[in-house]
């Protein structure tokens, strides 16, 4: 194999040998070339049943289930927004300056005359009562709410 005509000669000797009609080995590639194709023809028939069975359980199990979830996941975010720290800390907020503003309106009207002393007293301490407690609470949650 040192010069090209030998290695074209002893190329010429393999084509021919495999090329030939009588040739085992050239017998025995179109078999196991038909060996493979059937396997393939077989695995495809047996890919589009898996592919049929995930559709069926697509449309059966999971579509239905995920929409569930979805319907679920979006209840809980819905709950969970409501109850942020956050939000409780305005709402509570809200609720002491409500009170705060309710007992300032009922010692307003009682300046004016227009209610009794004894239904103020019992009105207006309950109200500041009401106030102190909320501030109390406003007061302990607002380090844990401000800083985020």
């Amino acid at each position: 194999l040192i010069s090209d005509k030998e290695f074209k000669a002893l190329l010429s000797k393999v084509v021919k040998r495999v090329v030939s009609n009588k040739s085992s080995t050239l017998v025995r590639i179109r078999r196991r070339n038909a060996e493979l194709a059937e396997e393939t023809k077989s695995l495809s028939e047996h890919c589009r049943e898996l592919a049929n069975q995930i559709n069926i359980i697509r449309v059966t199990d999971f579509n239905p289930t995920k929409e569930e979830f979805e319907k679920k996941n979006g209840q809980q975010a819905a709950v969970l927004s409501k109850l942020a720290k956050n939000v409780l800390f305005e709402k509570l907020a809200a609720a002491t300056k409500d009170a705060d503003d309710q007992s300032e309106s009922l010692l307003t009207s009682l300046l004016q005359g227009n209610i009794e002393v004894s239904s103020f007293v019992g009105s207006y301490t309950q109200l500041r009562k009401t106030y102190h407690i909320r501030e109390h609470k406003r007061g302990d949650m607002q380090p844990k709410c401000v800083g985020r």
